[in-house]
């Protein structure tokens, strides 16, 4: 019998769209707010400082800043604290029906095909490929587990961004007090925080968006029995790693992952890494 292989299973652009607005509405807000509220206090504060054109005695506008960002901090780990859940669930629900989708389509394919090649002998109906065939001995933890693990983790990825976010726009304000610095050069900084966020967000988004499907596909892949999957490089990036560019084409189980790097590793598993795979059962 033919050896039977799916197509790459792909992950979703839109998902990974989607993922990002959300995370991005929230940094929007929490910036436009923070940064406000920091200028209503900064402003005054320079203001004297060059009117009097004395060195700062900044022990009140310090105190008031920390203040602010203790406040701020509770706030905003509330604000992505409770909407983390739901974004990160539907995030994962997402990429799950994505690769059942995709899984159910290039089966439903195989065993067409498989159908179409082996006649029968004589006219009666052919019988279905049993499942038996797709079988595989070495399946992964029940999905259900994966997805709860994945879930906790783009939990955790979500309430990190304000913690980072306000820990560094503390740090650069001190700075721009302890310098004297006027209100152009910390908005400007502030401006540069806001987009360095915003760029962590969609990294965040492609990153687990790869990350997630590739594992989902791999437990869909088992679920229909197949045992086995074909490496194969995405091909993109601007720095693609010369390992696995090398595995493209390379067998691997499905139970444990190919070996590259001295590692058993799962497509879209390391950072950056775009790589899918192709599930199929040798004959």
């Amino acid at each position: 019998m033919k050896t039977l292989k799916t197509r790459r299973l792909i992950y979703s652009q839109l998902n990974e769209d989607d993922y990002r607005r959300g995370m991005l509405r929230l940094i929007r807000q929490m910036h436009t707010e923070v940064s406000a509220e920091i200028s209503s206090m900064y402003a005054p504060f320079i203001a004297s400082l060059q009117r009097e054109r004395l060195a700062a005695n900044d022990a009140d506008i310090v105190g008031m800043f920390v203040g602010l960002f203790r406040s701020a901090r509770n706030k905003w780990r509330m604000m992505f604290g409770m909407p983390s859940e739901k974004m990160a669930r539907d995030f994962v629900k997402a990429n799950q029906a994505s690769a059942k989708r995709q899984m159910k389509a290039t089966v439903h394919q195989i065993r067409v095909g498989a159908q179409e090649e082996s006649p029968p002998e004589d006219t009666a109906k052919p019988e279905p490929i049993p499942r038996s065939r797709f079988r595989a001995e070495n399946a992964l933890p029940p999905g259900r587990v994966s997805v709860n693990a994945m879930v906790q983790a783009n939990v955790s990825l979500i309430q990190s961004i304000p913690e980072k976010y306000l820990d560094e726009v503390e740090y650069l304000v001190m700075q721009c007090v302890q310098n004297g610095s006027d209100m152009r050069t910390l908005t400007e900084e502030l401006q540069h925080r806001y987009g360095l966020t915003k760029k962590r967000a969609a990294f965040i988004a492609r990153d687990q968006n790869h990350k997630v499907f590739g594992r989902l596909a791999v437990n869909e892949a088992v679920e229909a029995g197949f045992s086995r999957g074909i490496w194969r490089h995405s091909r993109g990036g601007r720095e693609p790693r010369e390992s696995h560019v090398k595995a493209n084409g390379d067998v691997f189980e499905l139970s444990q992952g190919c070996f590259i790097d001295d590692e058993y590793i799962y497509p879209g598993e390391k950072i950056n890494c775009r790589c899918v795979f192709e599930a199929f059962v040798p004959a």
